[in-house]
């Protein structure tokens, strides 16, 4: 954002800005910031030439009872961002029912600094839920607030917070130019950050590095909704992340969380990634904003500059498309997306995959299959996955696997909800990857070529995808003797098969047939099985049927489905 756009975003949000000057108030008045708005920020800037003493003198609310809210003035050191007074501090006394002033006398150091008042009557955290309860919890808030709201309004005509000492005002233009010096000299930032931003950086560290990172963000114990991460590009494991358990508080509302601290990078290449979502941001506070709300985001520099030769930046695109194998992305509500691949030779493959769900179950998630077995080669684990922002059951697995040579088929589901379009919950970071992505890891995609199993000559008849009540059938030839495979997935349980296959020889003979004792548990709930069979058959045709029961099948899922789930059916192929 360059400084005439930031200015732009200044004289919405930054309505005080240009209320301190030595035109607006006496000889010894630095700031004054007056005619304070609900739920908007004000802001000015000073410097000292030497180390002063200053008089501090703040009006705000007196909420029912005596409690005042930690939203109201605040003073920042421009140059090291660390805050060096709150209204927190000094004597308290009331001036009304409704106002309570506050007076104090404090010694800075030459510097500049700059001074904020900020006025939020009704906290939203409670919108910001996860659970049901959560959510009832912030409607009641919502519909029967405090009374202390109905006249903050007008109360706030009469907020202010004033400095007084010897030294001289700031313009806004010389406040934001020098925010702007911070982030230019800085290794890299990515703040202020507005909503929806998805950003990311690649850093390639030659030798041990110790970067010093400043980041702020929103987020509760249980999800990051603004957020920032470090991500080692070679076993795509995040090295560094801000969240809740490593961060303290940044100021306003508790869901604003600060880290500002030292972190080691070895040798390595890495991506550095900063992500908002679609409420409380700069410039759009939907609660009490943190003290240094102008750097809302992330900026890195190195604790010794010296170390600056052994990092390069370099802009990064998590998944070029030139990498990709296959997309399963945008999935919306109660959809299904497949697709094939085949590999020439053994490869390494990156499987990035995002869901719904927790630890337990998953909603919405993705597998892969070697289409020659029908084995799964890789899932979608909650166990596994990490948070992937936003709500907190926005489930990611970013990992790298080594697959052999073959064909392969991958499936991606979703259920009725949260999904692209139409989210339920806060989305994830990556809310357009939403489903599986399958990419190279090296660049190379000459040992990758496309698989349709419609196109298999090796498949000789399949019923896939089967739904209640079903009675179908395929008919298949052989044109000599030979050996063929059965993948079979179906529903039994006591001993009885309810959804099941079997094969006819041309005169109406059984010649295979899928039972319970024949079978195996497919994953999910036991009566789940799974065939696996080779059978040798004589020259000539031959009919695979395949019957369901009403319950339990593509069409609709009683029970957990199995691990395949759009393979409920039967696949025939030639086993040599």
């Amino acid at each position: 954002m360059s400084l005439r756009s930031r200015l732009r975003a200044a004289s919405l949000l930054l309505v005080g800005a240009a209320l301190a000057s030595p035109c607006a108030a006496s000889a010894a008045t630095l700031v004054r910031l007056d005619d304070i708005r609900p739920e908007k920020v004000h802001v000015a800037g000073f410097a000292l030439d030497a180390e002063r003493e200053l008089t501090i003198e703040t009006v705000g609310y007196r909420f029912s009872g005596g409690r005042r809210r930690d939203s109201s003035a605040w003073i920042l050191n421009a140059q090291s961002r660390e805050t060096v007074w709150t209204a927190r501090e000094g004597e308290h006394s009331r001036e009304s029912r409704r106002l309570t002033k506050t007076t104090d006398r404090v010694t800075l150091p030459a510097g500049r600094y700059e001074v904020y008042y900020s006025g939020y009557p009704q906290p939203w955290e409670d919108l910001r839920a996860d659970s049901v309860g959560e959510v009832i919890r912030g409607v009641f808030t919502m519909s029967f607030p405090d009374r202390d709201d109905e006249d903050y309004e007008d109360a706030s005509r009469d907020f202010y917070v004033q400095v007084e000492g010897e030294g001289r005002p700031l313009s806004a233009e010389a406040l934001m130019e020098g925010q702007e010096r911070l982030r230019e000299s800085a290794l890299l930032s990515f703040a202020p950050l507005k909503d929806g931003r998805y950003e990311a950086r690649r850093l390639s560290v030659d030798a041990p590095v110790e970067l010093e990172i400043y980041a702020i963000g929103e987020m509760n114990r249980n999800a990051v909704y603004d957020g920032s991460w470090i991500l080692d590009t070679a076993t795509r494991e995040r090295v560094w992340t801000l969240d809740y358990q490593h961060s303290g508080s940044a100021g306003g509302a508790s869901k604003n969380r600060v880290f500002r601290n030292t972190v080691s990078l070895p040798p390595g290449d890495y991506a550095l990634f900063c992500a908002t979502d679609d409420t409380h941001h700069f410039g759009d506070w939907n609660s009490a904003p943190p003290r240094d709300p102008f750097f809302w985001g992330i900026t890195v520099n190195l604790a010794d500059p010296a170390q600056a030769r052994h990092v390069t930046l370099a802009d990064y695109e998590d998944l070029p498309a030139k990498d990709v194998v296959l997309a399963l992305t945008g999935l919306r509500d109660d959809d299904h997306a497949s697709g094939g691949f085949t590999l020439k030779r053994p490869t390494r493959l990156r499987v990035y995959a995002l869901g719904e769900g927790d630890d337990d179950e998953l909603a919405d998630t993705s597998w892969i299959l070697d289409a020659d077995t029908r084995e799964t080669v890789w899932e979608f684990r909650g166990h596994r996955s990490e948070h992937a922002g936003g709500a907190s059951k926005n489930r990611l697995v970013d990992t790298v696997i080594q697959l052999p040579a073959g064909n392969y088929i991958a499936h991606a589901v979703t259920d009725g909800s949260h999904a692209t379009g139409d989210w339920n919950a806060s989305p994830p970071f990556d809310r357009q990857r939403w489903g599986l992505t399958v990419s190279v890891t090296d660049g190379d995609r000459s040992a990758v070529a496309d698989y349709d199993e419609g196109e298999d000559p090796a498949i000789l008849a399949q019923i896939v995808g089967v739904g209640d009540n079903a009675r179908e059938r395929e008919r298949f030839q052989l044109d000599r003797d030979g050996r063929v495979r059965v993948h079979a997935l179906g529903e039994g349980e006591s001993g009885r098969m309810y959804d099941y296959a079997w094969i006819e020889d041309d005169r109406g003979r059984t010649v295979w047939e899928m039972t319970a004792r024949g079978s195996r548990h497919a994953g999910g709930v036991r009566k789940n099985r799974e065939c696996d069979a080779t059978v040798d058959l004589k020259q000539g045709e031959y009919t695979v049927h395949y019957r369901s029961d009403g319950s339990h099948s593509c069409a609709g899922w009683n029970a957990d489905p199995p691990r395949d789930r759009w393979g409920w059916g039967v696949v025939v192929r030639k086993a040599d």
